[in-house]
């Protein structure tokens, strides 16, 4: 148990020697506060060059740089994509959304339909874009097209709750 305690103690003091502008205490109360501030949107859109929007529950857009994109390997992002993210500033000293995690991806339900040998049409209109499910070049599902929402439900994703707006008082 004391050994524990010394390496806690040794750590704490690493820590802080290394902080240049913010203390230990200042760092633990902003990670803590972190958390309260997830919010849950939408993409916008997400371009090659490595910047995109993402749209909140509010309706409010949000820029993003893929620096604040928190995902393994090649960083895609598609439109409609769900995400969380907090709100902090860019290099720029900018408010923009950072720490975006991806929650459910186009990726993600592609990745399931495949399993089953099933395929994604993806149409965009006037209205927006919509997709259907293939297989063997006929429609399985989405005749008149779906949201990615409703594919990532006929995939077996549960997206009970993904999107709801809280009810405010």
């Amino acid at each position: 148990m004391e050994f524990t305690a010394l390496v806690v103690v040794v750590t704490e003091r690493l820590i802080r020697s290394r902080l240049s502008n913010l203390t230990f205490d200042k760092l633990l109360q902003r990670n803590m506060d972190d958390s309260k501030n997830k919010m849950r949107g939408t993409v916008k859109f997400f371009c090659k060059r490595g910047y995109g929007f993402i749209t909140d529950q509010d309706g409010k857009e949000w820029f993003f740089h893929h620096s604040g994109v928190i995902m393994k390997g090649y960083k895609r992002l598609d439109k409609d994509d769900i995400v969380d993210f907090e709100i902090g500033n860019g290099n720029n000293g900018r408010e923009q959304a950072v720490n975006v995690t991806p929650i459910l991806t186009l990726k993600m339900v592609e990745q399931a339909l495949k399993k089953e040998k099933l395929y994604l049409q993806i149409a965009e209109d006037d209205y927006g874009t919509y997709y259907r499910v293939v297989a063997n070049n006929v429609i399985q599902a989405g005749e008149n097209g779906m949201s990615l929402s409703e594919v990532a439900a006929f995939a077996g994703f549960d997206v009970e709750g993904l999107l709801k707006v809280e009810e405010r008082d």
